[in-house]
């Protein structure tokens, strides 16, 4: 979304980190994104993302968490 890229894209670059989103609804659940920028060298040149449905999210995590004890 263009708002979580305007609340993002300062850090991103000035880190050169990924960002997530905080989450967001969509029309197909709540989900969240991954930003990063793209440098060539000290420059950014663009920006890339993908969303992520928070039950894929949950799914992955259940499925590589820890064993206790």
């Amino acid at each position: 979304p263009v708002q979580a890229y305007d609340m993002t894209h300062a850090a991103a670059l000035a880190q050169r980190n990924s960002v997530w989103t905080p989450p967001f609804a969509s029309p197909k659940g709540w989900g969240l994104a991954l930003l990063a920028p793209v440098m060539n060298g000290p420059e950014q040149v663009g920006m890339v993302g993908t969303d992520m449905g928070l039950d894929v999210l949950d799914s992955v995590l259940v499925q590589h968490a820890p064993s206790l004890g």
